[in-house]
């Protein structure tokens, strides 16, 4: 049986660091746009969009329960 070459080290980001940034393509109002941001404007940004979200109550969502008789 063959033996097996090692795999070559893992160059990839590390997800696990809270340092490292957030990277994808953001507008600003303003019309400018940015593709790294800083970690603490993400959870800033984030947590601003769940307390902006309305949080409608699930059982008067009419399909909580679709089995349910009306």
């Amino acid at each position: 049986m063959p033996r097996r070459r090692p795999l070559p080290p893992d160059t990839r980001p590390d997800w696990r660091d809270p340092d490292m940034p957030v990277i994808r393509k953001y507008t600003f109002a303003n019309g400018t746009t940015k593709t790294e941001i800083d970690p603490d404007y993400e959870r800033r940004y984030r947590e601003h969009m769940m307390e902006a979200a309305p949080h409608p109550d699930y059982r008067r969502d009419p399909t909580y329960n679709m089995r349910r008789k009306k």
